[in-house]
């Protein structure tokens, strides 16, 4: 037997809100939500559920289209905690988007599910869901389009970017993540001691990505011990750091490199642009270091 005592219980705020809104007259459809949370007490634990709803109004850009499309993304966050336990039993987030104007009643556009605890909007072209690890000082982000909900990349630390030169309205993002991080131990796949998976972006998809490995198992461990202190940016030929609102090329001499640095253990990684990829074999490693493309299909 269990008890359940709810806390807090909000449902159909938006329809209320919608209601007070509406003009005299016009015809409304309404978008619904609740938030609550709740404890369930059934021996020996007492767990804590909260889960909310939200929506909001994004502009993502849309691929080929060199425009945005106007959208409402209704998301959903749900975590399970137990008292004494150190994280989530369950953390899931559930994010759907429909067009403006489109009946609430018709099936979105996409919806994503996924595993984390929190969402945010970034840059106004992506979907960023927060991941869980109590132990990392930057818990794993997965990255998703907005404009379809396409993966794009997973980072652990901040990502970077710089404007594409020429005509188009198009970034390219480096990002990069820990190669233990759940998410991305699938992506390394047999490559052995394999430190960080490298992501090349656009802001609709995934370019390329590569797969950082270490000397040796002893190398690989202090490296990984060290990804909270990792730091990734784009710089140009002459090795100065570039900012995010920068235009430069992606092909010939004045494409910029992707630059991962290990703060502590000293280690340097640069890996140039050509012809709007990451060229591994004209990448500046250190001695005994491989870097690769990562395995098809994962």
């Amino acid at each position: 037997m269990h008890r359940i005592a709810t806390l807090l219980v909000a449902p159909l705020v938006l329809a209320a809100l919608a209601t007070a809104c509406a003009l005299p007259g016009a015809a409304q459809t309404t978008w619904t939500g609740a938030s609550r949370a709740s404890v369930t007490r059934e021996s020996p634990d007492t767990l804590v559920t909260i889960r909310n709803e939200t929506f909001r109004a994004v502009d993502p850009f849309i691929a080929g289209l060199d425009q945005t499309i106007r959208l409402v993304v209704k998301e959903t966050v749900e975590t399970v905690q137990a008292i004494d336990e150190k994280g989530a039993r369950l953390a899931r987030v559930m994010v759907s988007a429909w067009r403006f104007g489109d009946d609430p009643a018709a099936a979105p556009l996409w919806t994503i599910t996924h595993p984390g605890n929190a969402t945010e909007i970034v840059l106004g072209d992506f979907l960023a869901v927060h991941g869980e690890n109590t132990d990392w000082r930057h818990p794993p982000k997965t990255l998703f389009a907005l404009g379809d909900g396409r993966p794009l990349f997973v980072a652990t630390v901040p990502w970077a970017r710089f404007y594409v030169a020429g005509p188009g309205a198009d970034s390219r993002y480096g990002a990069v993540a820990g190669a233990n991080a759940t998410e991305l131990s699938r992506m390394a796949g047999p490559i052995a001691h394999a430190v960080a998976v490298l992501s090349y972006a656009g802001r609709t998809r995934v370019i390329d990505q590569l797969v950082l490995a270490a000397p040796d198992a002893t190398r690989a461990r202090t490296l990984l011990a060290d990804e909270e202190e990792m730091a990734l940016d784009w710089i140009d030929r002459d090795g100065r750091a570039i900012g995010p609102f920068e235009d430069h090329a992606v092909d010939g001499a004045g494409a910029p490199a992707l630059r991962l640095r290990f703060v502590a253990d000293g280690a340097e990684i640069r890996v140039p642009i050509m012809g709007d990829r990451l060229a591994p074999e004209h990448a500046g490693l250190p001695a005994g270091f491989l870097l690769v493309r990562a395995p098809p299909g994962r």
